[in-house]
């Protein structure tokens, strides 16, 4: 997954999105220095916003957030079911924070 501040790969071990520096590590990190820099206000990410991780079927989001939604190609995914993601998706959490699907080198 591609964000403005960063790429985060996502494989078995699942990739939490959103706030909290506990459940989402670096990305949470990354997120609060992004929103420092530009100036861009994403508090109404959830502090777990979303799940993403891989399988062998393939790669996966789930929208966890009772407040806010998780969209993939402007389509609000429903809480708790996972969805699929394709190289090219458009991911927005919340209203601001954007993120695309890429597919790395080792996916071929």
């Amino acid at each position: 997954m591609v964000f403005p501040f960063g790429t985060y790969p996502v494989g078995s071990t699942p990739l939490v999105v959103g706030r909290s520096v506990t459940e989402a590590g670096e990305l949470a990190e990354r997120l609060d220095e992004y929103a420092r820099w530009s100036g861009n206000d994403y508090g109404n990410v959830s502090r777990v916003h979303a799940i993403a991780w891989s399988d062998n079927d393939g790669t996966w989001i789930r929208h966890v957030s009772r407040t806010n939604a998780t969209c993939v190609n402007n389509t609000p995914l429903p809480l708790d079911e996972p969805h699929r993601l394709h190289p090219g998706d458009v991911l927005a959490f919340a209203a601001r924070l954007r993120a695309h699907v890429e597919v790395s080198a080792e996916d071929y």
